[in-house]
């Protein structure tokens, strides 16, 4: 009977570990290229104005269909759309902290709209 005991432990134990080396060799939010390399739009937020280079924060807005640019603990603008829904996504897989840095690339002098990406951590990207 302990055998028997031991030998299900051993089972048990090798699924765990093989879901957990499964979960750690996927691709995480940092190590996917067509995440890292998009140029995402966001539209501005009321009056709140962003400048070339500033870093901001993205995070899952509270009704899942879009994302918010904050800066400190404003918001400064939203991307919604396809951009939204890759980034969604790759926001809510397991392992990732639900937040990424972005760096803004450019600002349009007209409408406001923000392009950014997200930010490499390593400084200046």
């Amino acid at each position: 009977m302990g055998e028997n005991v031991l030998q299900g432990q051993v089972k048990s134990f090798k699924k765990g570990t093989d879901r957990s080396l499964k979960d750690m060799a996927s691709p995480t939010l940092f190590n996917r290229p067509e995440i890292m390399s998009t140029v995402y739009m966001a539209a501005p937020v009321e009056d709140r104005t962003v400048a070339e280079g500033d870093r901001l924060e993205a995070h899952a807005a509270a009704d899942g269909r879009c994302i918010h640019l904050v800066k400190g603990h404003v918001t400064v603008g939203r991307i919604e759309g396809d951009g939204a829904k890759a980034l969604l996504e790759a926001l809510r897989e397991p392992g990732n902290p639900g937040v990424v840095s972005m760096t803004v690339k450019d600002v349009s002098s007209v409408s406001g709209f923000i392009k950014a990406v997200v930010a490499d951590g390593k400084g200046d990207s």
